[in-house]
């Protein structure tokens, strides 16, 4: 989240610092802070800190970058991914400036054409950047801007600038829907691309594993019939029946023998599948590390959804003139959301 400070930077005097340590202190505690009077200064603190505690850092992949490099899916999800961060850093530029604009010497009517002014340059761009289906067509887009910049005072532009925040928080749940169809997409090809590899490794190691059962039941048997234990003679005469002895038992040389050949088999299969664990380590690496990287881009694409309806709220509420609602855990709330999220 290192590139929301420069967008910070943008917010000059008394505020700025507040904001700056908000995003410091993410980690330790990221609330709503309660205010006794209604003003904008809290809805940029807390969209900040709502933001800047989504983990919209990529873990890079390790064991699956071969794979990933050439597929579409992937290339879609990523793509998907950079248009989410496009539309959180419009909403961060945003809330940073109108609570600039609460904040500065201007008179009411020309904070309300200073934000329409900015919302045109802002938000509107960011929405129709998407490429995805919108509820407002230019024509609705121009009459909601030409009813903010004509409002008298501050609140009321705010409150007219309802429609384009909708459709912010609309356009930005259907990007995510997007991601989120493109990251359980590449999930599934590249499990069926990492099985496909592994396949002829996974046949050998159960051919050896059930030969080994099949070697290690013959030993015990050897080794009772050994010991004198007559029932064993019949399943090892199905085993090897040209084996030296009469009346269905095997001479006490035979059964030597073929107890050294039974242990020195049971040797070499052991040999061959420890040469083939590290093939076996690769494989769970890879569908690890693929069920955590889908798994964490589910939980942060929930988290987003969360967040900017979050946002919606508080901007409903800060144009109405409301002071925000104290005490709300961000970070708690965004750890529950992620507990809702199925297991992949």
């Amino acid at each position: 989240m290192g590139d929301l400070m420069p967008i910070a930077m943008r917010w000059r005097g008394a505020r700025m610092t507040a904001i700056v340590c908000a995003a410091a202190a993410l980690s330790a505690c990221a609330t709503f802070k309660g205010k006794t009077e209604a003003n904008e200064a809290p809805f940029a603190e807390n969209t900040l800190a709502m933001v800047s505690s989504l983990r919209l850092t990529v873990q890079q992949p390790v064991y699956l970058r071969r794979f990933m490099a050439s597929d579409s899916d992937v290339a879609a999800a990523r793509l998907y991914g950079d248009r989410i961060r496009k539309l959180l850093r419009g909403i961060i530029v945003y809330s940073l400036q109108v609570a600039a604009i609460g904040d500065s010497k201007l008179s009411e009517p020309a904070k309300a054409q200073e934000l329409a002014r900015f919302l045109n340059e802002t938000l509107r761009p960011a929405v129709l950047s998407q490429e995805v289906p919108i509820t407002l067509t230019e024509a609705q887009l121009d009459s909601v801007l030409t009813r903010v910049r004509s409002q008298q005072t501050y609140l009321a532009a705010l409150r007219e600038a309802t429609p384009i925040v909708v459709e912010v928080v609309e356009t930005t749940d259907h990007v995510v829907r997007q991601f989120e169809d493109r990251v359980t997409a590449a999930e599934v090809v590249l499990s069926a691309e990492v099985e496909a590899e592994y396949a002829p490794y996974r046949a050998n190691d159960e051919r050896l594993q059930a030969l080994e059962v099949i070697t290690m039941r013959r030993f015990v048997l050897l080794d009772a019939a050994r010991l004198g234990d007559s029932t064993a003679f019949p399943a090892l005469r199905e085993s090897y029946p040209t084996a030296a002895g009469s009346g269905g038992r095997i001479e006490p040389k035979e059964l030597d023998r073929l107890s050294r050949e039974a242990f020195d088999q049971l040797a070499s299969i052991r040999t061959l599948r420890d040469q083939m664990t590290g093939e076996s380590e690769l494989y769970a690496n890879r569908m690890k590390e693929l069920d955590e990287l889908a798994g964490q881009s589910m939980i942060t694409a929930r988290a987003t959804r969360t967040s900017i309806i979050l946002w919606s709220r508080a901007h409903r509420n800060m144009a109405a003139g409301l002071a925000l609602p104290p005490e709300i855990d961000i970070v708690g709330l965004l750890q529950g959301v992620a507990r809702q999220v199925p297991k992949l």
